[in-house]
């Protein structure tokens, strides 16, 4: 095993080297040789990584990722913060280790679970059912229309923008039930036609993923670059395991909000019925079933 001592002090000492500046770790046998590597703002230990596969994976203000140093394909395993350097020696000693080389390299999703589990890091649900909706119903809108805005990472009142109409997406696992949640006073409101589109989804394999939606997007005419930053910003950039997280869709269905017998609340009537004018918004849970809607998948 790395000596913690000495892995920390080149840890130490690449952070004030100049950017892009890469030294070899003399402890590690030839086999098995790895890199201290800096960039702007940011410290890490690197190894040669010969696979087709890209890596993205935080945890404890850690990031493991695969990168390019020139034509070389790296695993990349960098922080940037300072206070936590002795975490991150920690980590990185681990990670060189040359008794791990071959598991992180086959698994390096688990690998990074486990440094999760140790620390105790709070495994936050990423909603990628709600995301894989919003793609669904973004291609199936496009196979229609051209003129489409996609809220996404904006957080938009609505999803989805056209010229003369507006877009919600809601989206459930349950196989059965049609309820869903309303998280503010405009989302059931606009100036133009609305509607509601209602997903069910399946999580099972081989079927939608985010990886195979986002190429049903291209297909379609959507820009790549700007699909995938817009995919970065909501936090599921390339490489991240959960793009391939497959869900079947069961059925899609079109609510008009804009026509009668919708139940919606005004805000204005809520606070006349209320006597006073201190409610400024509301959520409440819908329930779709008898309600007039149109067929989409």
């Amino acid at each position: 095993m790395l000596a913690m001592s000495n892995l920390r002090d080149d840890i130490f000492i690449i952070k004030g080297m100049s950017n892009y500046t890469s030294n070899p770790i003399p402890s590690l046998p030839k086999e098995y040789e790895a890199i201290l590597y800096k960039e702007p703002n940011e410290y890490g230990v690197a190894f040669k990584f010969d696979d087709a596969r890209d890596i993205m994976n935080k945890f404890v203000n850690v990031i493991l990722e695969t990168k390019y140093i020139g034509t070389q394909k790296i695993l990349y395993l960098h922080s940037k913060n300072i206070i936590e350097i002795n975490k991150f020696a920690l980590i990185a000693e681990n990670f060189l280790d040359p008794k791990n080389r071959e598991y992180i390299i086959n698994d390096p999703y688990s690998w990074c679970e486990e440094w999760k589990n140790i620390f105790g890091n709070a495994k936050k649900k990423l909603l990628i059912s709600d995301l894989i909706a919003e793609l669904v119903v973004y291609r199936e809108l496009l196979k229609n229309r051209k003129d489409i805005s996609w809220g996404a990472s904006e957080k938009t009142t609505h999803d989805f923008e056209l010229t003369d109409c507006s877009v919600e997406v809601k989206s459930t696992t349950n196989k059965t039930n049609t309820m869903v949640s309303i998280n503010s006073n405009y989302q059931l409101k606009d100036d133009k036609p609305l509607y509601l589109y209602f997903c069910r989804l399946e999580k099972v394999k081989y079927k939608n993923t985010i990886n195979s939606l986002i190429n049903d997007l291209i297909s379609l005419g959507i820009d790549e670059l700007s699909l995938e930053a817009e995919m970065s910003n909501l936090g599921y950039q390339k490489g991240i395991k959960e793009r391939e997280e497959s869900y079947d869709i069961l059925e899609v269905r079109s609510y008009d909000i804009s026509k009668g017998g919708f139940p919606s609340i005004d805000l204005d009537k809520l606070n006349e019925f209320a006597g006073s004018s201190n409610i400024v918004a509301y959520t409440m849970e819908l329930d779709l079933s008898g309600l007039d809607y149109k067929k989409i998948i």
